[in-house]
């Protein structure tokens, strides 16, 4: 078996890459009275323009499916944010309910936050939540022949991915026999992550601002691959001391985005000496190794009879799955499921020596109730 280093230095080559980190989408939940009162005021007719004060101003654009409109943010004559007002239905929404998203091309200014503080105080909003939140780490170009090499079965003998989230490859190149694209998890999930050459995206999109981020963080911008991570709240909202303003940090999200591909993008390296996975030593692809960066956890359970109730819990879910007929969706909730209380109460080992009793068990239970059915059928 190779070790660790070997390993990394087959993938990543001795050099190590210059990478950035960045958030590229964040959209909040939001309270705000002041908003829902400008329902009057805001002719609806695209291009009303509202004047709230010398610097600030609201576009009306539309509506959307949930709200009755969507407004243009323009600060000092700059669009900044979408704010999304006005419920439809007051049955699954409050009056005074909002959406706030940042545009991207401000989330890749050194303002953006004062930005958004901004907002949030001439607004008078009261932030709920992060409904959804990317992180980009770009530079990470090794990423693309190593993930065409892991899903040709390269590394087979020598790592285990660590999650039962699934990749998915797009984008076949015929000219290198290579997937451009690649995603892990489904968009329905609490979290997802995208892989992809987004200097080639650029060109498409236009957003040639990203290309000076770049070149300001020293990046040769001619080739440049993206993993970008898809937060949404049912994640985040169990982030031990998650607030929105540690944002601000960058090594806060870079420890943000450690912790969620923590056991989901992870990988082990394999042992002849030993197999049990949570021992095995973890690849750094990263080299979070050699960052000072906060260890960020979920609020862990530690009252022992919450623990039992959860192990009961899980059990029940996996007996779910294992004796009952149901399509990939519900499945995949399940799924989950399972690995948010695996991970609130800190039971990975235990989960996974259960897991095989479990499948073993249920497995056969399967079998000898079908040869029951089938014994009553031949006795009739």
């Amino acid at each position: 078996m190779s070790s660790n280093i070997e390993i990394l230095e087959k993938i990543k080559g001795k050099n190590s890459e210059k990478f950035t980190i960045a958030i590229d989408w964040l959209e909040i939940n939001c309270l705000s009275d002041f908003v829902a009162e400008l329902e009057n005021e805001i002719i609806q007719e695209k291009g009303y323009y509202y004047q709230i004060n010398v610097d600030l101003g609201l576009n009306f654009i539309g509506g959307s499916k949930n709200y009755k409109s969507v407004l243009e943010v323009f600060f000092k004559g700059e669009k900044v944010a979408y704010i999304c007002c006005h419920p439809r239905s007051f049955e699954i929404m409050k009056p005074n309910q909002c959406s706030l998203k940042l545009e991207n091309k401000i989330l890749y200014t050194e303002e953006w936050f004062e930005i958004l503080e901004y907002l949030r105080e001439n607004l008078k909003i009261h932030f709920k939540n992060i409904t959804r939140i990317d992180i980009a780490v770009d530079g990470v170009n090794f990423l693309y022949d190593f993930l065409n090499d892991y899903i040709r079965g390269k590394y087979k003998n020598e790592i285990l991915k660590i999650g039962r989230a699934k990749f998915n490859a797009y984008q076949f190149n015929e000219k290198n026999l290579s997937f451009e694209n690649f995603t892990l998890g489904k968009p329905s999930s609490d979290k997802m992550m995208s892989f992809y050459m987004k200097s080639k995206e650029i060109k498409d999109s236009g957003k040639y601002y990203i290309l000076d981020f770049w070149r300001k963080n020293g990046l040769d911008v001619k080739k440049i691959f993206r993993a970008e991570i898809r937060l949404k709240n049912e994640y985040l909202k169990y982030i031990k001391d998650f607030n929105y303003k540690n944002l601000k940090d960058k090594n806060y999200v870079l420890s943000l985005f450690k912790r969620s591909i923590k056991n989901y993008f992870d990988f082990a390296v394999k042992s002849k000496k030993d197999s049990n996975i949570s021992r095995m030593e973890r690849l750094d692809l990263f080299n979070f190794d050699l960052s000072d960066l906060q260890n960020l956890d979920f609020e862990k359970v530690k009252d022992e009879s919450d623990i039992a109730k959860i192990k009961v819990a899980i059990h029940l879910l996996e007996k779910m799955k294992l004796t009952k007929v149901m399509d990939a969706e519900i499945i995949s909730l399940i799924n989950n499921l399972i690995d948010y209380l695996v991970n609130v109460a800190n039971l990975e080992s235990w989960y996974k020596f259960k897991q095989k009793q479990w499948r073993g068990f249920y497995e056969y239970y399967s079998k000898m109730k079908i040869y029951k059915e089938v014994y009553k059928e031949l006795s009739k």
